[in-house]
């Protein structure tokens, strides 16, 4: 009897024993991550408004563990303010040691999958739709001691801003339109990485009527050359071709075209401009003389250079 009383507590005391071992340790569920989301070094888009209420990015730690793969979250609606866990489900950081954290908007795919790459088309440039094609990605790394994850996303489009003035002051140009064609209009972004990879096929963009005369559009980063640029007045049009057109991946390339008399060649020129956040792209200088069908122009386009080498006078924002 003393010896089945003897096993009984040694059981107990294994048991026990076990028992402790399972819940000490690694085991633990970690630290709830909170999720803090600026671009650039400012809380503003691309398209100058801020993050709307429905923004959403999706989050990712480490690899392999679709609790913590692809997480959705949103903007809270207030600035200052950390970011929306979507689903009922915390995102928990279970690591000791700092593991990477990636993010990317807009948001795509499915909760506990690897996201998948976003096919990019920048044919449609409506306000509308330009929030959806300004890509955008942060990386950055978490521990169980460091759960505050601050997000800094970075632009992987380009933005190229054309400024239109008349130099006859009591001309209208409110209903002006273009078209800029032989660009790259297709292509994918790698939501893991950040990076965009354009195809080959080129297309065109046009622009609808508006009374604004600034005009902003969100290319894929390409270096092409012989982009042709039309541009309609009503019904009188002006044409140029641009030999060299360099778009780099975060850099905002502004130009500002000043439209003369009928009767006499308008001219494009590259002045000093920023966009926050955008970084100051590279150009040149363009004259494009008024389009008459069987009147060719000869054109003279410098080529561009890189930022360094430019003309352009323009600074980051900070």
């Amino acid at each position: 009897m003393k010896n089945m009383y003897l096993m009984a507590s040694l059981a107990l005391f294994i048991l026990a024993g076990c028992s402790n071992d399972r819940y000490e340790g690694p085991d633990v569920p970690g630290t709830k991550a909170t999720i803090w989301a600026n671009i650039n070094c400012t809380q503003t888009r691309a398209n100058n408004t801020e993050w709307t209420i429905h923004d959403q990015i999706g989050v990712t730690v480490g690899s392999g563990d679709p609790r913590s793969t692809n997480i959705p979250y949103e903007y809270s609606g207030t600035d200052g303010q950390p970011f929306n866990r979507i689903s009922e489900k915390e995102l928990y950081i279970k690591s000791q040691i700092d593991i990477p954290v990636t993010a990317y908007y807009p948001y795509s795919g499915a909760e506990g999958l690897d996201p998948e790459e976003i096919e990019i088309n920048t044919q449609d440039q409506t306000a509308a739709n330009q929030s959806k094609i300004d890509y955008m990605f942060a990386q950055t790394t978490a521990s169980r001691t460091n759960p505050n994850i601050s997000l800094l996303f970075f632009h992987k489009m380009s933005n190229l801003i054309f400024n239109f003035e008349s130099e006859d002051p009591d001309a209208n140009i409110g209903n002006l339109t273009y078209t800029l064609s032989g660009i790259t209009i297709k292509g994918t972004f790698n939501t893991s990485t950040g990076e965009i990879f354009p195809e080959e096929a080129t297309g065109e963009v046009s622009t609808q009527p508006t009374l604004n005369t600034t005009s902003s559009l969100f290319l894929i980063p390409q270096t092409k050359e012989n982009i042709e640029l039309e541009i309609a007045v009503g019904s009188v049009y002006y044409i140029t071709t641009i030999e060299n057109l360099n778009l780099k991946s975060g850099f905002a390339h502004t130009y500002k075209i000043t439209l003369k008399n009928l009767n006499e060649a308008p001219y494009i020129t590259i002045s000093k401009g920023t966009i926050s956040p955008w970084e100051p792209g590279e150009g040149g200088e363009i004259e494009a003389p008024e389009y008459k069908p069987g009147n060719d122009p000869i054109i003279e386009v410098p080529e561009w250079s890189g930022s360094e080498n430019t003309n352009i006078e323009t600074s980051p924002t900070e």
